[in-house]
């Protein structure tokens, strides 16, 4: 009998099972990568998505795949199980302008590459015969890597078979090391391989699309609508690390906003390029399935990094851009130091300028350039006791309470 129940289970199991896919009707859907104003992204748009967002003026690579979808509880999304099936239809891409015209596209090869060193500057999508070329260039470069890892293993194997030979059997006269082989520089650039997709670069505005078969029929579920839209704005800003925990830099993208600090702390103010959107469009650009956008709120996304301007000046006097290379401190001490190096050092951690709230400097603001400034805030001893208190306070009420009781019973 139990052995009964256990395959019943397991029967249930498989049979509702997103791998149990004989008998069952796939999903349509559209696969983006896209571009979102700094790099390219990936993102699924299912049936339950009505609207598909993408940036003006630049290429977006769609792709209509047939798959299985299951929901995702823990984030409330649908998931499509490429393992079970990702077959990527054969038909027509068409978008209709709000005057009714209507653009066909083709399906072409596409690649995606880029430099894992610098992303936003070296990225970029290649099409057709182009895409061909980006690739077999990529493969070329990542055969002449292996070759050179391949030949300096087999340099590093001989040098430590010299060097233990002579350590074995040191020469009479002076001893004369090989120089260590250099190890070839790490292979950085990164490919999504040649795919097959449909171009689609827009100008800003509202749009609709859909899919037609090679027989010439319409899928319904592709038809959704198309948003093209951009950046508000584009203005300087910073990214904000305090020493404390430079590895959570905060963003300052508007010059009219005021930066607090306390006295005695260090931050440090990295030039930043900002791209100011519409915060429901861009979230649902980046994820088609985000239903939690207010359309009156906006976002500040960090582009790049903005070396144009040396010195910044604040509250008159001029503070020089350096490079930063944070050092872990080995040891019981644990931690880091960081130690500036000159401009444009590769192996730095990042790029700023320093700035210090000197001790006794409460209430004081730092003027930086013409609109945004640097607070320093007032510290008030013996806050931390006052809310400790306060926050005794209920359970000292309680045991009283309960005392009272007790004597009263």
């Amino acid at each position: 009998m139990r052995n009964c129940s256990i395959a019943g289970i397991l029967f249930l199991f498989i049979a509702f099972s997103p791998l149990a896919v004989q008998g069952q009707d796939f999903d349509i859907v559209y696969a983006l990568n896209f571009f979102d104003g700094v790099t390219y992204s990936s993102t699924l748009v299912p049936n339950t998505a009505g609207e598909i967002f993408i940036h003006e003026d630049h290429v977006n690579a769609f792709v209509v795949r047939e798959t299985v979808l299951y929901y995702w509880p823990l984030t409330s999304e649908f998931r499509a199980d490429w393992a079970s099936r990702n077959v990527p239809l054969q038909g027509t891409l068409n978008i209709r302008d709000r005057q009714g015209n209507i653009m066909r596209i083709e399906a072409q090869r596409y690649t995606i590459q880029y430099d894992m060193n610098d992303i936003p500057g070296t990225i970029g999508i290649y099409w057709g015969t182009e895409a061909d070329a980006k690739h077999a260039e990529f493969s070329e470069a990542q055969r002449d890597y292996s070759y050179a890892i391949h030949a300096y293993n087999a340099a590093m194997q001989l040098y430590q078979q010299i060097i233990t030979d002579i350590m074995l059997n040191p020469p009479d006269t002076n001893i004369v090391f090989p120089e260590v082989p250099m190890r070839p520089a790490n292979f950085t650039i990164m490919s999504t391989g040649l795919n097959i997709g449909f171009s689609v670069k827009l100008p800003r505005g509202n749009y609709s699309i859909f899919f037609e078969t090679s027989e010439g029929n319409i899928i319904p579920e592709t038809r959704k609508r198309l948003r093209v839209f951009g950046p508000r704005e584009r203005v300087g800003g910073f990214q904000v690390f305090e020493e404390g925990r430079w590895t959570v830099p905060s963003n300052f993208p508007d010059s009219r906003m005021s930066l607090f600090t306390v006295p005695g702390s260090v931050i440090y103010l990295q030039p930043f390029n900002y791209l100011h959107y519409e915060a429901r469009a861009y979230n649902l650009m980046m994820n088609p399935q985000n239903r939690f956008n207010r359309s009156e709120s906006s976002t500040w996304v960090p582009a790049s990094l903005n070396t144009d301007e040396r010195q910044l000046n604040i509250n008159g006097q001029n503070h020089d851009l350096y490079s930063y290379d944070v050092v872990q401190v080995p040891g019981s001490r644990l931690g880091y130091i960081i130690n500036p190096t000159y401009l444009g050092d590769p192996e730095s951690s990042f790029t700023a300028f320093k700035f210090t709230a000197q001790t006794g400097s409460e209430g004081k603001r730092y003027n930086i350039g013409q609109m945004s400034s640097i607070s320093v805030l007032r510290v008030f001893m013996g806050v931390e006791l006052i809310i400790i208190i306060i926050s005794l306070l209920p359970l000292a009420f309680f045991i009283i309470v309960i005392k009272l009781f007790r004597r009263s019973w």
